[in-house]
């Protein structure tokens, strides 16, 4: 069986830990697993998201190439 995990951050915390638990439980010898991080992907509409919540619309990155 072939597992894709995509991790929505960066850092290895307790969601990453909780799911390296499942895959040591689910994978066999036989299956293939692919890992992504979803931050570390070519994404520059989702970095800085937090500058946008605190300080304004205005801090966003990347907001010429994704305003409508």
């Amino acid at each position: 069986m072939k597992i894709t995990v995509i991790h929505g951050q960066s850092h290895k915390g307790v969601t990453y830990t909780m799911t390296k638990n499942v895959l040591d439980f689910l994978v066999g010898k036989e299956d293939e697993v692919y890992e992504f991080f979803y931050l570390k992907m070519d994404q520059n509409f989702v970095l800085g998201a937090i500058c946008v919540f605190l300080k304004g619309k205005s801090f966003a990155q990347g907001q010429k190439k994704y305003n409508r």
